[in-house]
């Protein structure tokens, strides 16, 4: 009896899942895209920082100067200009790894963490076949080497032998 009513009972209509538009999830994409373009304008002074750090510290180095203080001095500046130089490395390491982790975190407030991941699977793919076809290539220019050097040394022999005899 169930079979019967199971099969004749009106199914319920199912619809699909739509997306609704969530404003915290806006505000949370505004805000993440805001601090991105922040922490690249960090990354561009700190960068700059760093090359103001080493021009210095390699002006200090190359100075023409020979005289105890100013050579005192010189190695002062060069160690001040070699710290300052590794804290902006680290910082600037620092930028980089919370920018990564807040462009993962965008990519997956805007869905676009399957179309990113396909499109690096993609590029490693092709760098792979490239570096297996260049691989290849090598092989290939070695093996034609190594069966034409009889003919090579055929046509050398040959070419001393009638200039032997001439």
């Amino acid at each position: 009896m169930r079979l019967i009513n199971s099969l004749f009972k009106s199914k319920k209509k199912l619809y699909p899942i739509k997306l609704v538009h969530n404003p915290t999830n806006s505000f949370r994409t505004e805000f993440l895209f805001l601090r991105i373009n922040q922490i690249d304008l960090e990354i561009k002074d700190i960068s700059k920082e760093i090359f103001q750090a080493q021009l210095l510290r390699y002006r200090s180095i190359f100075s023409k100067e020979s005289n105890f203080l100013i050579s005192l001095q010189r190695k002062f500046l060069e160690a001040s200009a070699l710290k300052s130089a590794d804290w902006h490395k680290q910082k600037l390491i620092e930028l980089l790894e919370e920018r990564r982790v807040l462009r993962v975190e965008l990519k997956r407030l805007t869905g676009k963490v399957w179309g990113e991941g396909l499109k690096k699977f993609c590029w490693n793919i092709v760098i792979g076949l490239a570096f297996l076809m260049s691989i290849l290539i090598l092989i290939l220019l070695i093996l034609a080497t190594i069966y034409s050097l009889p003919i090579f040394l055929f046509l050398i022999i040959s070419y001393l032998m009638i200039n032997k005899s001439s």
